[in-house]
C-alpha cells in the first residue's frame, strides 16, 4: 500500500482516482478550502512529507470568458503554471532529502500538448509520446502550459527515487460516458475517440505506482481502446486499455 496524495482531488480525475485506488492505497486529498496549495505552502509541505506519491491533477479550468483554460481556446491562465510550481518545487525540495517526502511524481498531462483537432483533420497515422519531442503546434493555451509543465518534470524526474511520469490524458468525464452531442460534429468525433474510461484510467494509475521506474521519466497517452484512436498508446508499464466509446 501507498500513500499517495492527489492534489485537486475534488475535481473530475480526482474523484475517479479516489474511487479506484481508494480500496488499496492511502488517499491524501488535496484541495480546497481544506488545504490551500498557494495560500497554505506550510500545510502542503506537512501533506506531501506523509506521502510516497503525489499526483498532480489540480488546475483551473473553464470558459475563456471567465478567464479560464480550456483546450479551445488560445487563452492561458497563469493560475495553473503557480499551482504546478508551488507543488512540483515542494516535492522536489522534499524528494532531495530521500528520508521523508514523495518517492514518485505522477503528472497529469495532457492529449492537448499537440493540436490533435488539426492533427485528426490533416492526417491518418498516430500520434507518438516522446519526452520533449512533438508532431504539432499546440492549439491551446491549456496545451502550452502542459508542454511547459512536462519540460519541467522530465528535468526533475532523477530526484525522485522511483521515477516521474507525465499522463496525456484523454477525456475523462464525470459518468463515465464518451461525450454524446455537440454543436461541432469534428468535436464530437474527436471526443469519441480520446474518450478515458474509469477503469482504464485506474488500472494505469495503478500500474504506474506498481512498477516504477527508478529515476526515470516517461511520458505516455491515456486513451481507452476507442474505434479510431489515433493515439499511440505504447507504455512501459505494461498497461493496456480496454473500454470502447463505442460501446457506451
Amino acid at each position: 500500500m501507498s500513500r499517495i496524495a492527489i492534489t485537486g482531488a475534488k475535481g473530475v480525475v480526482g474523484r475517479v482516482l479516489t474511487e479506484q485506488l481508494g480500496g488499496v492505497h492511502d488517499i491524501i486529498p488535496i484541495d480546497l478550502p481544506e488545504i490551500d496549495i498557494l495560500a497554505d505552502p506550510d500545510k502542503l509541505k506537512r501533506v506531501l512529507e506523509a506521502a510516497d506519491v503525489v499526483i498532480h491533477l489540480a488546475g483551473v479550468f473553464g470558459p475563456k470568458a471567465e478567464g479560464k483554460e480550456n483546450w479551445l481556446s488560445p487563452h492561458q491562465d497563469p493560475i495553473n503554471t503557480r499551482l504546478f510550481g508551488m507543488v512540483m518545487n515542494m516535492a522536489t525540495t522534499l524528494a532531495e532529502n530521500h528520508e521523508q517526502g514523495p518517492k514518485q511524481f505522477i503528472h497529469a498531462s495532457s492529449i492537448h500538448v499537440e493540436d490533435t483537432l488539426g492533427f485528426l483533420g490533416r492526417n491518418s497515422g498516430l500520434l507518438v509520446a516522446k519526452p520533449n519531442e512533438f508532431m504539432t503546434e499546440p492549439a491551446s493555451g491549456y496545451g502550452r502550459s502542459k508542454r511547459a509543465q512536462e519540460i519541467a518534470v522530465r528535468h526533475l524526474a532523477p530526484v525522485f527515487t522511483r521515477g516521474a511520469v507525465s499522463v496525456r490524458l484523454g477525456g475523462v468525464t464525470s459518468d463515465n460516458l464518451p461525450l454524446q452531442q455537440h454543436r461541432r460534429p469534428e468535436v464530437l468525433d474527436h471526443e469519441q475517440r480520446v474518450w478515458l474510461e474509469h477503469s482504464d484510467l485506474g488500472r494505469l494509475v495503478e500500474n504506474l505506482i506498481e512498477q516504477p521506474r527508478v529515476g526515470q521519466y516517461d511520458v505516455l497517452y491515456a486513451i481507452s481502446a476507442n474505434d479510431g484512436r489515433f493515439h499511440d498508446t505504447a507504455n512501459n508499464f505494461t498497461w493496456q486499455p480496454q473500454a470502447n466509446s463505442k460501446d457506451y
